[in-house]
């Protein structure tokens, strides 16, 4: 999309609210702006118009979860839907913070805040352990750069060398994500083996003070 095209359609949609103000609905408003603002936002953070991105709907893409047992094909298939719902995640969380309503755009709500709890964990990951994979998840996963692309940005290289190097990047960081997942989900257990413990002692110790109060009463 040129620069002109990319004003037309900015102009188109103001138009629209603009001749329609009094018969469209206040929240539809919101969303056209909020729309219009995003596509701004990302012709800022590029230096260049982008296409309104039109996903192909994906049934898959749409239905909770379905988590592989396998922890590395886990880590694709959370990636996967991390890099197809990134888009409207972001603009419905920015406008959620902003307005303070809950209103998802172009995502089911199950997934926006699950997505929400994924982004919490690389937040942290990446503070960590799995620092060196934040540009290639940012990037490939989040903005959606090719791994040529990627390869161009952070390597000055966008030959098929450029590229492997970035898929190499790439696996190893899926292998370290799903090594991640494995030991969170031995910590998880581990702690609900604790809660299970002191869930039962708490119980033991209030039959205790129940039994030693009617020994008083006795």
């Amino acid at each position: 999309m040129t620069d002109k095209n990319f004003l037309r359609s900015l102009k188109r949609d103001l138009v629209l609210i603009y001749s329609e103000l009094n018969n469209i609905n206040k929240e539809d408003i919101e969303v056209i702006l909020w729309g219009a603002i995003y596509e701004i936002d990302k012709y800022l953070s590029t230096g260049k118009a982008v296409k309104k991105r039109k996903n192909t709907i994906d049934a898959a893409m749409i239905e909770e979860r379905v988590y592989p047992e396998d922890y590395h094909l886990r880590a694709k298939y959370i990636l996967s839907r991390i890099k197809f719902h990134y888009s409207n995640y972001k603009i419905s969380f920015e406008y959620i913070k902003a307005t303070k309503k809950q209103k998802y755009m172009g995502i089911p709500p199950f997934e926006f805040w699950t997505i929400k709890k994924d982004m919490d964990f690389f937040a942290l990951a990446f503070q960590t352990n799995m620092k060196e994979f934040k540009s290639i998840f940012v990037d490939h996963y989040l903005n959606r750069l090719s791994l040529s692309k990627y390869a161009e940005k952070h390597f000055g290289d966008a030959s098929k060398v450029g590229k492997k190097r970035a898929e190499n990047l790439n696996n190893r960081f899926c292998a370290a994500f799903a090594k991640a997942l494995e030991l969170k989900d031995i910590a998880d257990a581990q702690s609900n083996t604790v809660k299970i413990k002191n869930n039962d002692f708490e119980m033991y110790k209030l039959l205790k003070e129940i039994n030693a109060d009617k020994k008083k009463k006795s």
